[in-house]
């Protein structure tokens, strides 16, 4: 195979094969060119060996990190967006928050971010990269700054006082970096007890606020050099502490952090936050009003974030996994971009991992354990039924138009349904299909992120379920025989939570859905006087619900059926003549009195009967 060939193949360009091969542009367009006699040479085999070993190597599969140098020294699979080192600087803003769903590959970015920046860092991290090639960039800006990197995804807590110490663990963890600060005669002593008070985590809230300046302005006296700050996830506190009851703590302590740190503040060379929601300047970070944001639906920054179809379709073929790519299509794009849809990252590394040990293996749903899904139950929880319909058709696919304020900020979360649906764009859970006006028209973007809402709207109906089954009525109604009241209760909760999804599955699922509704209602309720059976054996075969009121020796048997004509009562009488078939009463053997009880549903609505 020649250079050209082997270039072509890699899907490289000449400016990255001659760097990779450490060749000035002249030499190696000698050698891509190369007649018959020079391919022979010993030379030119060097470097065509060279080539083909990038074509050959077994790179790992890692998606459990974001540690940019770990990934480089194992020589694991990475998709090339150094090109953002060069974006960042072109841009000339000092302060850049660049706000991105979760699991976009913010930490990975921000972590190559710092490794080119940091004097401390190994350069050859990024051979073969493309910022490279950016000769003036790298001898200028590669390894010519001291970098502070603060992470705060982890930081939230029960309360204020653990939500502050966790804060202080990771400032603490920070300035552990430098311990030739904490003792240099260049550093005032002022910064530098201040600096110890902070290292030790004994640090007050204003020694606390003022940690990050303090550093900046320290390395900046012990160096010469003004410092990169770069903050990962700064609102992630934020979102803990609105689930708590002292956001307004959290918000002081992190704006006075930032604020002190991002603006006009002298010793800063670059500052970076990476975030899921952007800034409010009204109500958020007043003092912080000189950062330039970048969301996914700006052109700047766009397709560093989150694979390209390019990178998508070139990952496959490198798995030999190409035939996969309508499924991981399907699965995990959907989210729009300039030139084409963005990729989740976190999944198609997962998704690949999982297919190099098995290519028959389902598509996983890589999200679902992540934390940020309660935002979806939290929609439910304060939803009027227009919201659970509007919910609704996003499950089935349709679009509904909302104002989308991508300055909401988290003390806003639950103060209205429609705030949550700005959260849920930022968050990657809804995607803008098209604009109109003020309004856009929102999609679930792939069919992971729908079968999170279908489970998320599960778990609510299941909730919903053991509150109303909390009180015993439906349980008592039936066992008593008021069936027509019974028939008004149940059908008075379907109509509050079911949505059109649930009753629009598969026929053959729907009947299933409904006796585990039912069930749950009633298995709330019960103790030592109720009792509440499932698919248990009576006579010749299995019966549906089984209820006992041990107290009064009574039991019921329920027989569930799906109306799937909405002929309730045709349903109901089939059900209890599958009762009596079957001699389902036999479960109750020695009771004197057992009811049977028909029950039928369709859609919103239900009805019980009992045999006469």
């Amino acid at each position: 195979m020649t250079l050209l060939e082997c270039r072509e193949k890699l899907g490289w360009t000449a400016k990255r094969a001659y760097t990779f091969l450490g060749l000035s542009p002249q030499t190696y367009r000698k050698y891509e060119e190369a007649d018959e006699e020079l391919m022979q040479s010993a030379r030119y085999q060097e470097y065509q060996s060279k080539l083909s070993s990038e074509l050959t190597k077994n790179y790992i599969i890692d998606s459990t990190t974001d540690d940019f140098a770990f990934l480089r020294e194992r020589h694991a699979y990475f998709i090339d967006k150094s090109l953002l080192i060069k974006e960042i600087i072109e841009t000339g803003q000092t302060s850049i928050l660049l706000a991105r769903p979760r699991r976009f590959g913010k930490s990975l970015n921000l972590s190559m971010i710092a490794h080119f920046f940091d004097q401390s860092s190994n350069p050859r991290l990024f051979d073969g990269l493309a910022i490279c090639q950016e000769e003036s960039i790298v001898q200028q800006y590669q390894n010519q700054f001291p970098v502070i990197f603060l992470t705060l995804k982890d930081v939230e807590g029960a309360s204020f006082d653990l939500f502050q110490e966790q804060l202080a663990d990771a400032i603490s963890f920070a300035i552990a970096k430098f311990p030739e600060v904490l003792s240099s005669d260049k550093v005032e002593e002022v910064r530098r007890l201040t600096l110890k008070r902070c290292l030790d985590k004994k640090g007050s809230i204003g020694d606390l606020k003022t940690s990050l300046l303090t550093l900046c302005a320290s390395l900046q006296a012990h160096y010469g050099k003004r410092a990169v700050l770069l903050v990962d996830e700064y609102d992630a506190p934020l979102q803990k502490a609105s689930e708590q009851d002292y956001y307004d703590e959290a918000l002081d302590l992190i704006s006075g952090l930032l604020s002190a740190a991002m603006k006009s503040n002298p010793s800063l060379e670059r500052g970076i936050l990476t975030g899921c929601l952007r800034i409010s300047k009204e109500s958020v970070f007043t003092g912080l009003n000189n950062v330039s944001v970048y969301t996914l639906y700006d052109a700047r920054f766009q397709s560093f974030f989150g694979f390209t179809e390019g990178e998508v379709k070139r990952l496959l073929l490198d798995y030999h996994l190409s035939e996969k790519a309508e499924e991981v299509r399907r699965y995990y794009d959907g989210y729009p971009a300039l030139q084409g849809n963005l990729y989740c990252p976190f999944d198609l590394m997962h998704y690949v991992s999982d297919h190099i040990a098995d290519k028959n293996a389902k598509p996983g749903y890589y999200w679902m354990n992540t934390s940020e899904n309660e935002i979806i139950h939290a929609l439910l929880r304060l939803a009027q039924n227009n919201t659970r319909d509007e919910l609704d058709r996003l499950i089935l696919g349709e679009p509904v138009k909302k104002s989308v304020n991508f300055r909401m900020t988290y003390r806003d979360l639950y103060a209205d349904p429609d705030n949550v649906y700005s959260v849920l764009v930022a968050s990657g859970y809804l995607v803008p299909k098209k604009q109109e006006e003020d309004f856009m028209h929102l999609v679930i973007p792939n069919e992971e992120v729908r079968y999170i809402f279908k489970t998320q709207f599960q778990k609510w109906i299941e909730e919903r379920a053991g509150e109303e089954g909390k009180e015993g009525t439906l349980l008592r109604l039936l066992l008593q025989g008021q069936l027509k009241e019974a028939t008004k209760n149940f059908s008075s909760f379907l109509w509050d939570t079911i949505g059109i999804h649930d009753y629009s599955r598969p026929e053959a699922q729907r009947e299933a859905f409904y006796h585990g509704l039912l069930l749950g209602v009633l298995g709330a309720n019960r103790d030592k006087r109720y009792k509440v059976y499932s698919n248990r054996e009576g006579g010749n075969g299995f019966l549906d619900i089984a209820l006992l009121d041990v107290e009064a020796n009574k039991g019921a048997i329920i027989e569930c059926k799906y109306a799937g004509d909405g002929d309730f009562d045709s349903s109901a009488k089939k059900a209890l003549g599958q009762i009596r078939a079957n001699r389902y009463d036999e479960f109750f053997y020695g009771y004197p009195s057992v009811a049977h009880i028909g029950a039928s549903f369709y859609r919103k609505a239900c009805l019980f009967i009992e045999e006469n």
